[in-house]
């Protein structure tokens, strides 16, 4: 009967031991499924947030072009008007100068 007992016992400490081997090992699968799933999900949404970065800063751009374009439009148009002002109006502005320039120094 003793050794029965003790049979029981060191089949139930096998069992035991078994047990714990096995939910160890199953605590590790799990930890791992959980380290890969949240690896997962931290480049999702890494990546979510450099696409709507991008998205957030092309509007950006995007915009400024359109504020930007009258803008440019304007200056050309005012650069195209001083390159094309007539002779006779440039030789008029450098008469008009040059009286300016004589007369003050004609009169020291």
């Amino acid at each position: 009967m003793a050794l029965k007992a003790i049979e029981e016992i060191k089949n139930s400490e096998i069992e035991a031991e078994e047990i714990v081997k096995n939910s160890s090992a199953e605590a590790k699968e799990m930890i791992k499924k959980s380290v890969a799933y949240a690896q997962n999900q931290y480049e999702d949404i890494l990546l979510k947030g450099k696409e709507r970065a991008a998205i957030i800063i092309n509007e950006a751009v995007e915009s400024g072009n359109k504020e930007a374009t009258p803008i440019l439009e304007k200056g050309e148009k005012e650069s195209r008007d001083i390159r094309n002002i007539s002779e006779k109006k440039k030789n008029k502005v450098v008469k008009l100068v040059v009286e300016r320039i004589v007369g003050i120094h004609g009169n020291s």
